[in-house]
Parts: structure tokens; sequence; C-alpha cells
């Protein structure tokens, strides 16, 4: 009996590894799966459409084959994301769209008060920012011999700290000019700059030390990121607010004061600063600054099995986390998972639904879930799916991310993991015992 286990072991697992398989290629049709990996090669879908936002000016993108819908707390805005070549969730634009702090207010509002300047005039939504909103400004100059910046007074600048600012800036008409990225203290010290040609989309130098790390990169739509960081020295002067400004500068004669032309505009939009060198992502501010990093919320998790059925939650209270103050939640071999918290009870707690299925959990972390109708693979319709969705204690318990699966209340507790299976490597039952011809569901603590 040993010998055959063995033999059936190893068959399940080259079963698993085909070249170019997916878990449920070698399997027979689920009835439902989610996951925050690819789990089906045929997998087909286009993100569904998105509800309209009321906070934000963010332009999500539609995605193809979606694994997940997520709700950045910034601002309520949502996006789908699909997975890389490896399978795995799109973490990088996971972090990205969630953001990090943004110390400035007004970011997209160049016109507005908080935001100071000379020698320009302010167009306000006239431009398609990169997200594709129509939410950027135009800055034009403005007749006289003058200086010519709008600028932003931070007024709690701390000694001996990094402050990185960044800006999407887009030429429209930049003859003859060039663009500076300026950080200076009110009463005129500690003065550094980096100066740009947006025309050519390059760096040319780097006046002063305070500021490190400048770079300027494509974005879309013809747009480019400027980016750098500002290190304030040992001391900072009391009562001094320290001035981030957006300046113009005239090539030839090579001048910071000239007659300005009204011909000439920059396209600006989403100014960003916060403290630290890191800049995880652009995360927009109204009237009041973003002080902590944003944190993202599952609103939909999409089914791949086929059959459409999705489960979401619109209600932000009850929607479970993948992405914790800027952190992917990860199980302990580090694969991205969603954490479900309270009793299961589908009142107080987080849970996912639709009209036939939901997937709840008692202060769980999930990151694949699976459910087939038979447990031989015959594949028929199942009106108690719902049932078998419906994730609380009574049916499944965790341990530090370990999940157990009871087939009709006979628990497994050494259910098996590997980097690519599920349903099929799951031991066999204790001799005597034959499997049972349902199979409530799978969760995998690493789906690999």
């Amino acid at each position: 009996m040993r010998f055959y286990k063995r033999l059936l072991f190893v068959v399940l697992v080259l079963l698993c590894t085909v070249a170019n398989a997916q878990v449920l290629d070698n399997l027979s049709p689920s009835a439902t799966a989610y996951s925050l990996r690819n789990l089906r090669s045929a997998y087909s879908l286009t993100s569904p459409a998105y509800p309209a936002f009321v906070n934000s000016s963010y332009v999500p993108s539609t995605i193809t084959n979606p694994l997940i819908r997520i709700r950045r707390s910034s601002d309520d805005a949502l996006q789908d994301f699909t997975y890389t070549v490896n399978g795995d969730i799109d973490t990088i634009a996971l972090k990205t769209f969630i953001g990090g702090p943004n110390l400035f207010t007004y970011s997209e509002q160049f016109n507005n008060s908080v935001w100071g300047g000379l020698g320009g005039a302010i167009a306000t939504n006239t431009i398609v920012a990169p997200n594709g909103s129509l939410t950027a400004e135009a800055f034009t100059e403005t007749a006289g011999n003058n200086e010519h910046f709008i600028d932003y007074n931070y007024t709690t600048p701390t000694a001996a700290s990094a402050y990185t600012m960044s800006i999407y800036v887009k030429p429209i008409n930049n003859a003859n000019r060039y663009f500076i990225l300026r950080g200076v203290f009110a009463d005129g010290s500690a003065s550094s700059y980096s100066t740009f040609d947006l025309n050519a989309g390059t760096l040319l130098s780097t006046s002063g030390t305070n500021w490190t790390n400048v770079s300027i990169t494509p974005a879309p739509l013809g747009w480019f990121l400027i980016k750098g960081t500002y290190t304030t020295g040992a001391t900072v002067p009391p009562s001094i607010d320290l001035i981030f400004r957006l300046q113009f500068m005239e090539v030839t004669p090579l001048a910071n004061v000239y007659n300005g032309n009204t011909a000439i505009s920059t396209a600006l939009w989403g100014a960003q600063l916060q403290k630290g060198q890191q800049y995880p992502g652009y995360t927009p501010t109204q009237a009041n600054p973003q002080l902590f990093v944003p944190s993202g919320f599952v609103y939909t998790w999409f089914d791949q099995s086929g059959n459409n059925r999705h489960i979401t939650q619109i209600n932000q209270d009850n929607q479970p986390i993948l992405v914790d103050s800027g952190r992917i939640i990860r199980t302990a071999t580090l694969r991205p998972t969603v954490r479900f918290y309270g009793d299961g009870n589908y009142t107080g707690s987080s849970f996912l639904t639709n009209a036939t299925a939901s997937i709840s959990a008692a202060n769980s972390t999930i990151n694949m879930v699976t459910k087939w109708n038979t447990y031989n693979g015959t594949f028929n319709n199942d009106s108690n799916h719902s049932t078998a969705f419906s994730f609380s204690t009574s049916i499944f318990s965790n341990l530090d991310n370990t999940y157990f699966l009871s087939f009709s209340s006979i628990p497994l507790s050494n259910i098996l993991f590997f980097n690519c299976c599920c349903f099929d490597c799951l031991p066999l039952p204790p001799l005597g015992l034959k499997p049972p011809p349902k199979i409530k569901g799978i969760i995998l603590g690493s789906s690999g």
C-alpha cells in the first residue's frame, strides 16, 4: 500500500509540474476559483465596468485577465490588477497604485492659494494628465521682466531630514527655456536646484549639495516624472519655511529674470512631497495632506473558473485588506495574501459575496480558494456552492497561515503544500476511509 501511495504522490507532482501549466489546467472543471495568481491558462476576462468615483480624479485602467480589484484608502479610487509573466499578482503595479504619504495639499490644483508664484498664470483642468483625466494645469508665462515660477511653502521642516519631491511636467511650448526644481529656505539659505531640458527630457545639472537622487523619466501621454530628494542640514532656520519651487530659466541669454513670453507654456500635474528617500507612487490630495501610507482593500475578487462568479464588497467597513499601510500582506512563505477579520458572521466582519457564493473568515489570511462540485471530477450543477463558500471557523480553522480542510467533518490536518498544486496534492485519507463524494473547498496558505 505504501508503494502505491508513493507512486500516486509522484504522479500527482508530475501532473502539477507540466510545463506552462497552471494549477487548474490538469484538474476537473472548478465551480469557482479565486487567487492572487493565475490558476488557469484558459482564463479570459476584461475588466468589468468600474463604478463612478466621488473623491478621486483617478482614471482606472482596463485590464486583461484581472485577478482582483483594489480600493485605495487615500481617495477610494479602484483599480484592477493582473499577473506578471510568472503568474503572480503584479505587486509593483499594486504598490505604485497605493502610493505613499503626500505632505503637499491641493496636489493637482496649482491655482489654489497654497501655491504661490510670480510671472505666470494658471489655466485649470485644461490638459489631459498622465492618468488620462482632464485635471492637469497649464502654467503660461506673463509679460514683464520677472522671475517666472510657482512654489509651495512647507512650514514644518526638520533638521537632517530627507524630503523627496516629485512632479509631472509636460512641455507645451518650451522654446528657449529650461525647467528648474529648487529647494530653498524662506530666508534664502540652503538654496539648491536641478536644471532640466524638457524638450530633450534630460537632467542637465545640479547646483548645491542638498539635492540628490534627481531624475527625469518618461511618463504616459508625453509627460515626464521629475523627482529628487532634498536633505536639510544639521540645523534649520527657526520658524522659517522650506520652499519647493518650480521655476523657468531663459536659455539664451541664460537668465532667471527675463521678459516673459505669453506663448511659453508648460503643463503641471501631481505634485508630491514625502519624508524619506523612497518614492512608492503618487497620492493625490485636496485640503488635507496624506500623512500616512495608504492601504489597499479588496473590492472584487475575480472568479478564474470561467463561471464569472466574481465576489464583491461595496461596503468599505466590510472589505478585507491586501495592502496594509503600504505593506503587502504576505504568508509565511512570502506569498501575497488577503486578510479577513472578525468572526465570520457577515455583519461586523469582512467578507466578499455575490448572489450565489461568498467568502468570510475569522481573523484569517487567504490567498487562494477553489471549489469543485465533486471529488471525482464529474462536473455537475451544484446549487449548494453558496454554503461551500461560507468559510467560518466551523468549517475552516487557521493557525500561522496553515489551513485545515474538513471532509464531511473528518479533519485532515497534514495538508501538503506545493509550489504549484492544490486539490490533487492533498494527502490520502487514513487507511480504510474512502474519499467522500463532496469537497467543501480548498484554501491554500501558499498558492505558489
